[in-house]
């Protein structure tokens, strides 16, 4: 059994609780072992539908608990909801979404699925047997349909932004209940926002003239800015690592790009570093594995994968997802082995596989996601355990 997560001055969590993985090298009981990247998942393939995505996609989403992938497109019923088994989906019951909806995400609990659109502007629905039901709305609601929805990483808070006032509401879940918090105040339209695992730090990007990159901190129910950093460029897209460590910034400067900032504590800093290929990033993600950050620029048919050590993100590999499509979302399972990639050209999603992450033997903790001891001998190839003492090095 896992203890809670301890963060360290640095950012490292330090944990004991137990994980299997792939070894990359054969290992000996009780020897120091870390597990870092072995592969990108940058192979397309022709994955199994067996009722194909019939028209545009917006979304990608996976649900992991549940062992689903979800697509949003652009005609009835609007989601498509899959069974994921390797490289094989199987479309489950239509849902009762009766309205377009460019965004959608599932709670990390895989319990709720939070969709933009319709009168309601944000619909929340819970996954019980199979199926999904529509809970009752929040006693307030978004004014305008989001811009962007973010979970915190223990399902309690829910994140939207939209272009209209009040441009950002906050949800706290108790039970099947979804109350607002006090709103801060604010002043332009946003585009993006993202939320940290712990639901402590709420940030948002907005789309104006003079945009900003906004920090709120939770305390209780209350929300106080602690953070803000001006640009004359939108910032278009944001996400928390999955480690609350680093937070990427999608801007649409010329030339496009990624910003990081990192976070300690309360302290949030601009890290110089910037990843870029000539376009607008149009959708980013983080693995949920925290190894890598991947994006997509605009009017590019690829993504690219940047491995991550440290505070360093490596020079990014990239992937063609075909001759002409670009992704408007993109999914990444959280064992690194999968991409699916939302397009609206046919055939509306791609699939990328390849990826994986191993165990290997650490004499020393750098250049490793997770660090630990080995609980058993085992062999290349072989699937073993180990004993994870810390991890985000």
């Amino acid at each position: 059994m896992a203890r809670g997560p301890i963060e360290s001055a640095g950012g490292a969590k330090i944990y004991s609780t137990e994980e299997s993985y792939e070894l990359a090298e054969s290992v000996v009981k009780d020897a120091p072992v870390g597990t870092k990247v072995a592969s990108l998942p940058t192979t397309k393939i022709t994955a199994t539908f067996d009722v194909a995505v019939p028209s545009a996609a917006y979304r990608a989403e996976f649900n992991e608990p549940k062992g689903l992938l979800s697509v949003g497109i652009n005609a009835a019923p609007y989601l498509h909801i899959y069974t994921v088994d390797g490289t094989s989906f199987t479309k489950q019951a239509d849902p009762a979404v009766a309205f377009l909806s460019r965004i959608h995400k599932w709670s990390p609990n895989g319990e709720y699925l939070a969709v933009g659109g319709g009168a309601s502007c944000i619909n929340i629905y819970k996954f019980v047997d199979g199926v999904l039901t529509k809970l009752a709305d929040p006693a307030v609601l978004p004014t305008a349909s989001p811009t962007a929805i973010a979970w915190s990483g223990d399902s309690k808070y829910l994140m939207v932004t939209t272009n209209t006032s009040p441009f950002m509401v906050v949800y706290e879940r108790s039970g099947d209940t979804f109350s607002n918090l006090a709103n801060p105040a604010d002043t332009n339209s946003s585009a993006s926002c993202t939320v940290d695992p712990t639901g402590t730090y709420f940030v948002l990007g907005q789309n104006s003239a003079s945009s900003y990159f906004r920090v709120y901190k939770r305390e209780g129910t209350t929300l106080t800015k602690i953070y803000e950093t001006t640009s004359t460029y939108a910032f278009l897209w944001i996400e928390f690592s999955p480690s609350g460590r680093h937070i990427a910034v999608a801007y649409d400067a010329p030339g496009g790009g990624i910003r990081m900032f990192k976070r300690v504590g309360d302290v949030f800093s601009n890290m110089s570093l910037s990843l870029s290929h000539g376009e607008m990033v149009r959708s980013m993600r983080f693995s949920p594995d925290n190894n890598i950050v991947a994006y997509a620029p605009s009017d590019m048919s690829r993504l690219y994968l940047s491995k991550r050590d440290g505070d360093v993100f490596g020079t990014a590999v990239n992937a063609l997802l075909s001759t002409s499509a670009y992704a408007q979302g993109f999914a990444i399972r959280a064992d690194l082995s999968m991409i699916v990639a939302a397009s609206a050209e046919s055939p509306y999603v791609h699939v990328l596989t390849g990826g994986s992450v191993k165990l290997y033997n650490a004499p020393e903790i750098s250049g490793f996601r997770k660090i630990g001891v080995a609980k058993e001998d085992g062999s290349i190839g072989e699937v073993k355990k180990m004993i994870v003492l810390a991890d985000d090095y």
